[in-house]
């Protein structure tokens, strides 16, 4: 009964501003906006069918033979590596990945590299080298649950507490007991 009242409201409300023509309603101005829009529409297409009529266009020919001399490669603007650094950063690059132990997840050399260069990691690469030092010989890190490099690359985790990380036996070892 209320869908039935509610329906009947909102063909009152329809029929107030719009006319009923077959099964849709329509409203005058609209009808005109439309139409107005349709012809500014035809008569650009015909004009520019006039203008560009026979034209090749770059989806038909070689587009790469059609690009302007503007189309060069963007210039690389990041900041680039002295040749002295470079070659730190490759030498202590490959010295990490020496010393990281070798598992499952010892992968993705060439992305952990571009972090390595990214994160100028070269600069505190003795640090890391300790840390990784130290963790190889950590009871975790022995049984297999080390991070892969990568993600130790990205969760800087030679910032990681060493203590918190190493078993009563092996803080005995690193006091000499």
């Amino acid at each position: 009964m209320k869908a039935q009242a509610r329906i009947d409201q909102i063909e009152l409300l329809l029929s107030l501003y719009f006319d009923k023509d077959d099964k849709c309603y329509r409203h005058k101005r609209i009808d005109e906006e439309l139409e107005k829009t349709y012809e500014k529409s035809a008569k650009a297409r015909e004009n520019a069918t006039k203008r560009w009529g026979n034209m090749q266009t770059q989806c038909d020919g070689n587009a790469n033979a059609m690009l302007p001399n503007t189309q060069d490669p963007l210039p690389n603007t990041h900041n680039t590596l002295s040749l002295e650094e470079q070659e730190l950063c490759d030498k202590t690059f490959i010295e990490f990945w020496d010393i990281y132990p070798k598992n499952d997840r010892k992968i993705r050399k060439k992305a952990c590299e571009e972090k390595w260069k990214k994160k100028k990691l070269y600069k505190i690469a003795d640090k890391i080298f300790n840390h990784v030092r130290i963790m190889k010989n950590s009871d975790q890190w022995r049984r297999g649950y080390s991070p892969g490099p990568i993600v130790y690359i990205n969760q800087e985790r030679w910032l990681d507490d060493v203590e918190k990380e190493l078993t009563l036996a092996e803080k005995m070892m690193r006091a000499g007991k």
